[in-house]
């Protein structure tokens, strides 16, 4: 893939043969057909308005030359000089070749035979190649090369040797002949460990610098945890070799690399585990390399990355392959120019004078193309309108603050116009003083009167993300998105609470401008009066995890749609509602005449979950309402409820494109509104600074890659329980004085309840080695609607995680993300008591467990009800299980896109117990 002219172009086989591509907005165009080969990888080499291609299929490859036609928009057509298709033949048993031009116009070809790397070139006009030269020896008959072509008239090879354990490198100057090269280079040699099976594997990619750097992304056969497994190794223009690995991660394979030069920001994508797997994104500054946590870019089995080899100025796409099927994703690095600005509280300040000044805050950041961060916990008053006009800022980081409306009755923040990657992250709304008043006597509820429509409205923007929010109180829909002046695409919506609000999202399209490509992920619309969700002319809208509770009435309501998809837990009758002078609660049936799903004109339907109909609870209305000129296809529990097939066939669910690709600011610059924990604490310490920050309802922060040596911590209550736990990529070894029983876990939680309109209580960044003196690596005893999120435990006896449901502390709402486990005995544990269902709608997404002696990845006992698990798990031994629903009485468990990578599978994949019901699996 390559970027010119403003566009980026690949060159890609199909069924008709090999085309290049040209990306208009978010598809794809076909643009010429350069080949008649169905098969094969293009490595290009763009220099001006040419571009080189070739096509690798095996020794007998082939070489394609073309050349820039302007216009609007641009094309290209065969090199006039060279119009054909050029066959290159190469060697017997060839692995893979790569191709690169020098200054004096001669194309390169590299690549490997048996133990050795070669390479040959041609003159132009690159009819007569060569012989072979060998630039390599000694190497295994899986090892790789690739040529890059460096600034100062001169190009490099880089190749793998399994057999030496170590990566390659080695220079020939364009003035020398083609058989003179420098000596090999061997990158950050003294940083190789003598772990596994080294520290190279042929798995790498390669770009360079405007200023001749040389970026390499590599794998290496280290294949233990925690060393590196992805990472980047640096050619400076001066000084060669940095003499370090810089980690990416402990897992993945296949890299490929970037560079922005705008940002001077380093971009690397690899895919999470053996392919088909979700393919991971991460970034970092050259200047400094640190890599930020690693997003997902790709979600579900994709193979094949592959982004542009070449510099792009800042916006650069990657793609990859899904059987017939080519994803892409747009990325543009976010860097502040200065500081982001800091939003405090001003005592005595009325909320007429703080609107304005957060306003003039806004419209500040705006112009100096930075973020905003609120000040921690603070409660903002707000009288009118934020609003955010183009360009806008990069942020909005509300860390755990409130907006509050208090007079008026527009919304809160109004987005007329957002740059690409704009996120509001760690934010609370409230639309209202008070809280709504139920009478069960009469199954009535007062609600409070409300000063703002909506929380959020979005009118226009590209890849905006809407991150850990809490919104209550609102006269409209809670989140309100509607095209005004642009267009709105790429939206999504993760780890969002909305209660008691007159709706909860709507997507509000029109024929002329439809909203495309939402992701909603672990989500909860909590008694939304009318309707929990509506969506007019928005297509590829997808809903993964959380759920839709208690509405008065519709739950979906959809209509001139296509394409949506709901992996969702759903209560749709209604209610139990109380107060506090009444102990016993009351159940009260939803309006009559309302529906779980209600479609209209509405094309590819598809909703697999959890949904209680009307019989259930003796509600009035029917569960599913579709009027004509649609179709859906909709599962309860495991069993068909509805269908109504398209014309066209088979229902089928969108895969809409990720869009979270920035969503991540820097650490938090008020540093007197958390409690940093310092490596040299001693545990009365750690003890104290834990209770001052649950006293103060501050969070807690570790150093930022540092060590702690720590016996077990407990959090009692929310007494003694801080607003987060913010490891930073700190790790904790468990430790403990000689001859002492285990312990429980290294962190032991009890009942971090925080319900919507509260504080979420997350664990975050944190690596804990339990160093095989604890049972669990956390352990979790009850807690509703809390967040475990990038975090790794190895080394412990029994569970990784093990969260605990029981009557007066359910397990319900809470979001498990991104959390590896090595080295254990089970990876999720998620039980409830017998017969009561304390654990309910709990969501799982990316958990991964790592070639351990694991009896199971997942086990539920009892009364799990409504969860949910999407991502993978990696390397179970022979005779392992890797998924277990057990015991009895557990239900509507939800797996979606699960893959299985290096697991013998043994007894079963899914074992189940008595009474289980409602098991959806999709591979």
């Amino acid at each position: 893939m390559w970027n010119y002219d403003n566009r980026f172009w690949t060159i890609m086989p199909n069924q008709g043969g090999t085309y290049l591509y040209r990306l208009d907005s978010s598809a794809w165009t076909q643009v010429l057909k350069v080949s008649t080969s169905t098969v094969g990888f293009a490595d290009v080499f763009p220099a001006g308005n040419l571009v080189h291609a070739l096509l690798y299929v095996n020794n007998v490859s082939y070489l394609v030359h073309l050349e820039y036609v302007p216009g609007s928009p641009g094309g290209y057509k065969p090199w006039s000089l060279v119009p054909g298709v050029q066959t290159v033949y190469l060697d017997k048993g060839v692995e893979t070749a790569t191709i690169a031009k020098d200054s004096k116009e001669r194309l390169w070809i590299v690549s490997d035979i048996s133990s050795v790397i070669v390479a040959r070139w041609a003159a132009k006009p690159y009819k007569t190649w060569s012989a072979p030269f060998v630039v390599a020896s000694g190497v295994g008959s899986l090892d790789i090369a690739s040529v890059v072509t460096l600034p100062n008239q001169s190009i490099g090879v880089f190749w793998s040797n399994q057999i030496k354990k170590r990566f390659g490198f080695r220079v020939r100057k364009d003035s020398a002949a083609p058989t003179t090269w420098l000596a090999a280079e061997v990158p950050a040699d003294a940083a190789a460990l003598p772990v596994g099976a080294g520290m190279a594997d042929s798995h790498f990619h390669l770009t360079v610098t405007p200023d001749g750097t040389v970026l390499a992304a590599v794998k290496t056969k280290y294949g233990v945890f925690p060393q590196t497994q992805i990472g980047l190794l640096v050619r400076r223009p001066v000084g060669g070799w940095d003499p370090k690995l810089y980690p990416i991660d402990t897992k993945g394979v296949n890299p490929v690399v970037n560079y922005a030069s705008d940002t001077d920001t380093v971009r690397v994508l690899y895919s999470a585990a053996r392919p088909p797997s979700d393919i991971l994104f991460t970034e970092s500054s050259l200047g400094n390399i640190s890599f930020s946590a690693p997003r997902t870019a790709f979600q579900g089995p994709w193979v094949s990355p592959s982004i542009s080899k070449n510099p792009t100025p800042n916006e650069s796409v990657a793609i990859a392959s899904r059987g017939p099927s080519v994803g892409s994703i747009w990325m543009k690095s976010r860097k502040d120019t200065q500081s982001p600005f800091f939003f405090s509280l001003v005592p005595g300040e009325t909320p007429e004078a703080t609107t304005t000044r957060l306003q003039q805050m806004i419209d500040a950041a705006s112009l100096a193309q930075v973020g905003v961060y609120l000040q921690r916990g603070a409660i903002f008053e707000t009288t009118q309108s934020i609003k955010i006009a183009a360009p806008g800022p990069l942020y909005i980081d509300g860390a755990n603050a409130t907006l509050k409306k208090v007079q008026g009755t527009d919304p809160i923040i109004v987005v007329e116009s957002a740059q690409d990657g704009f996120f509001v992250d760690n934010l609370r709304f409230v639309g209202a003083n008070g809280s709504r008043v139920d009478h069960p006597e009469t199954c009535t509820t007062d609600w409070p009167a409300s000063f703002a429509s909506s929380a959020i409205v979005i009118h226009r923007g590209r890849w905006v993300t809407l991150k850990r929010l809490s919104i209550q109180n609102t006269s409209g829909p809670a989140i309100l998105v509607e095209p005004k002046g642009g267009d709105i695409s790429n939206l999504k919506i993760t780890q969002v609470g909305l209660k008691e609000s007159e709706e909860g999202i709507r997507l509000a399209g029109s024929a002329q401008r439809p909203i495309q490509n939402v992701e909603i992920l672990a989500s909860t619309v909590f008694y939304a009066r009318s309707k929990s969700f509506a969506a007019a002319y928005a297509q590829d809208v997808t809903w993964r995890g959380g759920s839709l509770e208690k509405s008065l009435g519709d739950h979906i309501s959809i209509t001139d749609s296509q394409r949506l998809a709901f992996y969702t837990y759903s209560e749709n009758y209604g209610g139990w509602i109380y107060t506090a002078t009444t102990p016993n609660m009351v159940w009260c049936p939803r309006s009559s005449g309302a529906t779980a799903v209600r479609l209209s004109n509405t094309t590819d339907f598809f909703f697999r979950g959890r949904t209680e109909g009307e019989t259930d609870r003796g509600g009035a209305g029917p569960l599913v309402v579709a009027i004509p000129n649609s179709c859906y296809a909709i599962s309860n529990k495991g069993k068909t409820l509805a269908t109504a097939i398209c014309p066209s066939g088979s229902i089928t669910p969108p895969t809409p494109i990720v869009t979270e690709y920035d969503a991540v600011a820097p650490d938090h610059p008020d540093n007197a509104n958390e409690i940093v924990i310092l490596p040299t604490d001693l545990p009365a310490d750690v003890t104290a600074k834990v209770k001052e920050a649950a006293t103060k309802r501050l969070g807690i922060a570790l150093v930022k890659g540092e060590s702690y040596n720590w016996p077990m911590m407990e959090f009692k209550g929310n007494a003694d329980t801080p607003a987060y736990v913010d490891g930073r990529g700190a790790t904790i070894h468990l430790t403990q004085t000689a001859g002492a029983p285990p312990y429980e876990a290294a962190l032991k939680i009890f009942n971090p309840t925080n319900w919507i309109g509260r504080d979420r209580f997350q664990i975050k960044r944190l690596t804990i080695n339990g160093n095989g003196i604890a049972k669990y690596g956390i352990l979790v005893q009850g807690g509703q609607r809390f967040e475990i999120d990038e975090v790794q435990i190895s080394n412990v006896s029994l569970s990784a995680i093990r969260a605990e449901g029981k009557p007066g502390s359910g397990l319900y709402y809470n979001v498990f993300s991104n959390i590896t486990a090595q080295s254990v005995g089970t990876g999720l544990e998620i039980l409830s008591t017998i017969n009561s269902k304390y654990a309910n709608a709990n969501t799982i997404l990316n958990f991964r467990t790592l070639k351990s002696p694991t009896t199971f990845a997942f086990h539920w006992t009892s009364s799990t009800v409504g969860s949910k698990v999407e991502g993978n798990w990696n390397g179970l031994p022979a005779g392992k299980t890797p998924l277990l629903i057990d015991t009895s009485f557990s239900s509507d468990i939800e797996l979606n896109q699960v893959t299985t990578v290096d697991a013998p599978l043994g007894p079963a994949l899914i074992k189940l117990g008595n009474t289980v019901q409602g098991i959806n699996y999709t591979p």
